[in-house]
């Protein structure tokens, strides 16, 4: 899930993007043109939440913030 502010964090919208399936640990940069670029690992975990039930896979997702 991804939150947006844009005021550098001091606020957030309330819309949530669900840009990957599964847990990770991403970073976002916004490029010049105004498209976001996240970097993340993701992996899906067991049906009780504690165990990776699929191996984990890089991913890069180029984004914009719907208007």
């Amino acid at each position: 899930m991804a939150h947006v502010s844009e005021d550098d964090g001091t606020t957030w919208r309330r819309e949530r993007y669900h840009l990957a399936l599964g847990i990770g640990y991403p970073s976002s940069l916004v490029l010049p043109d105004g498209t976001i670029v996240t970097a993340t690992t993701a992996t899906r975990l067991d049906d009780l939440g504690q165990h990776a039930a699929e191996p984990l896979h890089a991913q890069v997702i180029r984004w914009r913030v719907p208007t």
